[in-house]
């Protein structure tokens, strides 16, 4: 029987977040997980805004961009945190 993993990884950790028994439903959580991380870089870049910072804000608006690939197998946010889909085959 295959599954599908779904969660997030950086440098420093993985974080199963989903097991998931379609494709489908694989990539749709998988989306979710993009969609949060993008919110979660737009929201350091409206709070450095706000403080006046200017240094990083390009680090969080390159993230966005190579967030924004909707192909989980071209999607490369290394070393920063990133949404991943592991297929595998289980034991019944």
């Amino acid at each position: 029987m295959k599954v599908w993993l779904v969660g997030t990884n950086d440098v420093e950790m993985t974080h199963i977040q989903h097991v998931c028994l379609s494709e489908k439903t694989a990539l749709k959580r998988w989306n979710e997980l993009r969609q949060d991380l993008i919110k979660d870089c737009q929201g350091q870049i409206d709070y450095m805004n706000e403080k006046k910072e200017t240094i990083g804000i390009g680090k969080y608006e390159r993230m966005i961009k190579r967030l924004s690939e909707i192909d989980p197998k071209t999607l490369d946010n290394y070393p920063n945190e990133e949404p991943f889909i592991d297929e595998m085959e289980c034991e019944e």
